[in-house]
């Protein structure tokens, strides 16, 4: 099945428990690669959404602006916590969507050694855990000559469990219904944590946060930015000042210091910048 909405294509990248999981992408708008960079965008909405086409909206100048520089741009849905499934299982879906990429690489025209991959809210966390883990620790197999070249997370949610740390909040809702067990410091958060997948192999990562978001803290983001840095590995972090989760302003006449259009440009050159390099 296919659906073709203006330049974009939708088509069915897996079905799971009779649940249609899509596949929706832009070919570049200009062919400026013998094989395109990707631009894989997780949509958020804290595991309840999953709305790959409203992604394309959301991230709309970021999208054009890799699409016009050579990039080809898509978008997956995945299955939803509000019908029972688990974060693991999530994060799985999110691994076949990527799986599904490159098994039709050549069909695509794209580079798989050049995938460039955001997300928003739950989506920049899903956008992490596919830059930092491994896909067989979900229980996908994925050849293995693909590479995320980095990540723009955006009010990323990365940590799931209990962590200490000198921050008073780093996310502003209970994430239970995502675990069979729900207890705050249980393996299996922390196996969904990205600040648990850290390691010598994480690609460069840029992270973005509103400093008045109250669903995802920014002390979310601060807290990984310290541990990629500990680790020596490239990291930036754009703090928006008065910025809301989706760096809207959230009092009334206090203006951020970054909107939102700019936290998409800046995604955009960050993924033009690791591609060329």
């Amino acid at each position: 099945m296919s659906e073709q909405t203006d330049n974009k294509k939708t088509v069915i990248y897996r079905t799971a428990d009779g649940k249609d999981l899509f596949f929706t992408f832009l070919p570049p708008a200009k062919k400026l690669y013998d094989k395109a960079p990707v631009y894989f965008m997780i949509p958020g909405g804290g595991w309840h959404v999953a709305d790959q086409i409203g992604m394309f909206n959301f991230m709309h100048a970021s999208a054009k602006k890799l699409s016009e520089n050579g990039f080809f741009v898509a978008s997956i849905s995945y299955r939803l916590a509000d019908d029972g499934y688990r974060i693991d299982e999530i994060i799985g879906d999110c691994f076949y969507g990527l799986k599904y990429l490159c098994d039709n690489a050549d069909t695509f025209g794209v580079d798989i050694k050049k995938i460039y991959v955001t997300g928003h809210s739950a989506g920049g966390h899903l956008a992490l855990m596919l830059s930092y883990a491994s896909a067989g620790d979900f229980d996908v197999d994925i050849k293995d000559d693909y590479k995320i070249v980095g990540v723009a997370a955006l009010s990323p949610l990365t940590v799931l469990y209990d962590y200490e740390c000198k921050y008073p909040n780093l996310v502003g809702f209970d994430t239970g219904y995502l675990f069979e067990d729900s207890g705050a410091d249980s393996p299996e958060r922390r196996k969904s944590s990205p600040i648990d997948c850290v390691g010598a192999n994480t690609p460069p990562t840029m992270l973005f946060a509103g400093t008045d978001d109250t669903l995802v803290y920014c002390y979310s983001s601060v807290v990984l930015y310290e541990k990629l840095k500990q680790y020596g590995l490239p990291a930036e972090l754009v703090l928006s000042e008065n910025g809301g989760h989706c760096f809207e302003e959230m009092k009334e006449g206090v203006k951020v210091s970054v909107t939102f259009y700019q936290v998409q440009i800046m995604t955009a050159d960050f993924g033009i910048k690791l591609c060329n390099s």
